[in-house]
């Protein structure tokens, strides 16, 4: 080995070394999000990139759109799922489909929805549909099926899918361990479940949630820090990594009983020729009760919308 070589690969462990520490070092930081003092707020999105789409992340439409609301104590966390489908006043479109907002990149999603709702959103995380899968295959350890997995990612599935799924089919409904390709159908597919594009907006928020849950019970920043790698190969964010490990940290801190997942109400409507969704009144009332302290007072811990 060239002594260059040496060098660089010294530096290269030292630094993986040290991300523990860093860690560590940011916790006497996390009381105060990226952006302030107050309830934090991340914007995460899937496109719909994916084959025989494969462009950018940021360059398809937003599928999936989870508002995620944090304490600012760190004790507690909300996600608020918005259909895609949600007609919204989008810049560089007019009143639309809130999921074209992403075509004009992430930074328009978040204008779009900060608008919409007063709010301000720290930053945002994009993944694609692929991208979710090989996250959650990386993330749970499953490396060619279900039956490979070793950890994480159990869900309690209410439908079965043979064929046009979004991703791999669902043979069984019940409690099962998800690998990448099933996670991908259970947030993607909608014509038979339950509440359909309603459903699968819920679904995302769950699968979303079960990851938090696996990693604070876990408890451990080396657990932690495993995510955030996963994290950072398949999303595209505005995030720079120490913010990441900041939140990372503000994870672990979070208790999984404490964490609502809620959809925002809305029904389906139609509007000119397009299908779509209309926001009721109580949309704009819920999230300003999650915006207010990251949590929704007349909601219980852990409940969906009906």
């Amino acid at each position: 080995m060239s002594p260059r070589t040496r060098r660089i690969t010294a530096a290269l462990v030292g630094a993986l070394l040290l991300l523990p520490a860093l860690a560590f070092a940011t916790e006497r930081l996390v009381a105060v999000d990226p952006e302030g003092d107050g309830t934090l707020v991340v914007l995460l999105m899937g496109s719909d990139q994916g084959p025989p789409r494969d462009e950018l992340p940021t360059e398809g439409r937003a599928d999936a759109i989870q508002l995620l609301f944090v304490s600012a104590e760190r004790d507690a966390a909300t996600f608020v799922s918005i259909p895609r489908d949600s007609w919204l006043d989008v810049p560089g479109f007019g009143e639309t489909k809130v999921n074209a907002c992403l075509t004009r990149g992430a930074d328009n999603c978040v204008d779009t929805l900060e608008e919409a709702f007063g709010i301000e959103i720290a930053g945002w995380m994009v993944t694609s549909m692929w991208g979710m899968a090989d996250a959650v295959n990386e993330f749970a350890g499953c490396p060619s099926g279900p039956e490979d997995c070793d950890r994480g990612l159990v869900v309690n599935v209410d439908f079965t899918c043979s064929s046009q799924c979004g991703g791999l089919p669902i043979a069984e409904r019940g409690e099962q361990r998800l690998n990448g390709y099933e996670a991908l159908t259970y947030a993607r597919y909608r014509k038979g479940r339950e509440g359909g594009d309603f459903g699968r907006s819920q679904g995302q928020a769950e699968l979303l949630a079960i990851a938090h849950r696996e990693v604070a019970e876990d408890g451990s920043v080396a657990r932690m820090m495993d995510a955030l790698r996963i994290l950072r190969r398949h999303t595209v964010t505005s995030f720079t990594m120490p913010q990441l490990v900041r939140l990372g940290i503000d994870a672990l801190r979070v208790d999984p009983a404490t964490v609502q997942r809620q959809l925002i109400p809305s029904t389906t409507a139609t509007i000119g020729a397009a299908s779509a969704v209309r926001l009721l009144d109580g949309a704009y009332p819920m999230v300003d009760d999650a915006y207010d302290d990251g949590v929704l007072n007349g909601s219980a811990p852990g409940s969906v919308a009906p």
